[in-house]
């Protein structure tokens, strides 16, 4: 099993073809604003401490690795796939493979709920899993991340649902480059505080 493809990224304005990441849809239910800041005004992000620890945690647990076999099940590390009808790559942490069905694993140091997956993470997985199945032609079911923090790792149920969402977020946000949108959101919150691009948002 083995899709590792490369991705470009256009301007939609040009009428080329043009790639969101399964990160950007992470982003997106984040906060909109920071697609508007990334691919319309093109502003260079400053690193925050959190994506320093996200680098770091991704190096040490995947970077470095291919694929293992434990029992029936083989992982592979760092499988980059793309869609070009939907306009969508991935870098997937890890995909499990059991010989019939396919598990999508996302590793994650940020904060978190006992036992509560937030739509953030969860929709960036769900989009990959849609990436996966159309690369492998395999329905995937199940989606889970680990958290570092608390090493707890939460498995959830891939819905019809869930993947509409992926499909609206993808629309939505090629709108708003297509058309250079500013998003309209509530007053800054404590979410804000980690944000690449607060210097450029904070109280707009």
């Amino acid at each position: 099993m083995d899709a590792r493809t490369r991705s470009n990224n256009y301007s939609i304005s040009q009428g080329q073809p043009f790639y969101f990441s399964a990160e950007d849809i992470r982003q997106f239910v984040y906060c909109p604003r920071i697609i508007y800041f990334r691919y319309v005004l093109r502003g260079h992000w400053v690193l925050t401490p959190k994506m320093l620890r996200g680098q770091s945690l991704h190096e040490r647990l995947c970077r470095g690795k291919d694929k293992e076999t434990e029992g029936f099940i083989t992982r592979y590390y760092n499988v980059r796939l793309e869609d070009s009808d939907l306009g969508l790559f991935a870098l997937i942490d890890i995909i499990e493979f059991d010989g019939n069905n396919i598990k999508i694993i996302e590793l994650k140091t940020g904060k978190h709920k006992p036992g509560y997956i937030a739509d953030t993470h969860k929709l960036q997985v769900v989009a990959e899993a849609i990436l996966a199945e159309l690369s492998f032609g395999i329905t995937v079911t199940r989606g889970a991340v680990w958290y570092e923090k608390d090493n707890e790792t939460i498995e959830f149920e891939i819905t019809d649902r869930d993947r509409m969402k992926v499909l609206y977020v993808l629309r939505e946000m090629k709108r708003i480059v297509k058309n250079e949108i500013f998003p309209i959101i509530e007053r800054p919150s404590r979410k804000c505080i980690d944000c690449e691009y607060k210097r450029f948002c904070w109280w707009a």
